[in-house]
């Protein structure tokens, strides 16, 4: 037998509203930060952070470069590999704080590795890596 009173109707609704935010909140705080960019070749080891249109991300790809990102709030880098286009996307855990430098790093066969630390790049732009043939 069940009792459908205005308190326990309020009670349970106050609960399923309570649940439903900590669903909603969860949800969004799993959602992760992508970070793009393009591996090419250079004469210089460069790492930089710039515009989506700036012109030296046309330059010659790098493909199956290692990149890796990692911050002082991560204990364990982040890491991607560049694909035929030299391009590549990390997908950054959601307690890697914005506001915080990036160390960046990438390897590729006959080149000179590149790292440098960076500050967290806007959405809008872009993480250049030039490697410098060995």
């Amino acid at each position: 037998m069940s009792i459908s009173t205005p308190v326990a109707r309020t009670v349970s609704r106050t609960a399923y509203l309570a649940i439903l935010t900590a669903c909603a909140l969860l949800a969004v705080g799993c959602q992760s930060t992508v970070l793009r960019g393009r591996v090419v070749r250079g004469p210089v080891n460069l790492v930089a952070i710039v515009p989506a249109d700036d012109q030296r991300l046309d330059g010659t790809p790098i493909a199956a470069a290692n990149v890796s990102v990692s911050s002082s709030v991560s204990d364990r880098p982040t890491v991607a590999v560049s694909d035929e286009d030299g391009a590549f996307k990390l997908s950054l855990d959601r307690r890697i704080r914005t506001n915080r430098p990036l160390a960046v790093g990438a390897v590729a066969d006959g080149f000179l590795p590149a790292d440098a630390t960076t500050p967290f790049p806007p959405k809008t732009y872009r993480i250049l890596i030039v490697l410098e043939p060995r």
